[in-house]
């Protein structure tokens, strides 16, 4: 099945960003008052938001410069030669998915635990809250290119399983959990 098998959850910088500033208010507060400045224009900048207001709180300010040019080129820039998701706008539901989390988690003061599925049909971040935790998943289409390796804040060690009905049979298989 390759790189984007039916099993694969990616915990990319966006991600481990947003898992890092879950547990500072003030931190949430301040990315998502950034984000509804721009929110009026579709988002347009979002990679400039997740730049300043979100990635510092995981990466070096080196790190931080490569994932915001990735983040243009291959998320939000629909246009680009590079993007992954060719014709799609994706920084509208994106900027707005953050908005829903980041709402979620600051209304009790839960942690969130953010994930890319990259074997999905369409852009759709789904945010899910218990009474632990807040849960957001970016579901896309696999990406037109393979996303390129990026920094990782930390290895985690994280692992997950899947049990589903198949042609009749359970399975479970384990999902792949990358950083990337």
């Amino acid at each position: 099945m390759g790189v984007y098998g039916i099993d694969l959850c990616i915990k990319g910088p966006a991600c481990q960003a947003l898992d890092a500033i879950s547990t500072d208010a003030a931190k949430m507060r301040q990315l998502q008052t950034a984000l509804a400045v721009i929110s009026g224009a579709n988002f347009a900048g979002l990679e400039d938001v997740l730049a300043n207001d979100l990635l510092p709180a995981a990466f070096s300010p080196n790190a931080i410069a490569k994932i915001k040019a990735q983040l243009k080129s291959n998320w939000f820039d629909p246009s680009s030669p590079s993007t992954y998701f060719p014709g799609l706008n994706v920084a509208t539901p994106y900027g707005l998915g953050l908005m829903k989390v980041l709402e979620a988690a600051l209304g009790d003061g839960l942690p969130i635990d953010a994930w890319w599925l990259p074997k999905h049909t369409e852009i759709d971040l789904v945010t899910l809250k218990s009474t632990r935790q807040v849960t957001l998943v970016i579901a896309t289409p696999t990406p037109a290119a393979q996303p390129a390796p990026q920094v990782a804040a930390q290895p985690t060690r994280t692992i997950g399983f899947s049990t589903r009905l198949v042609a009749g049979r359970v399975e479970t298989r384990e999902i792949k959990i990358v950083d990337r």
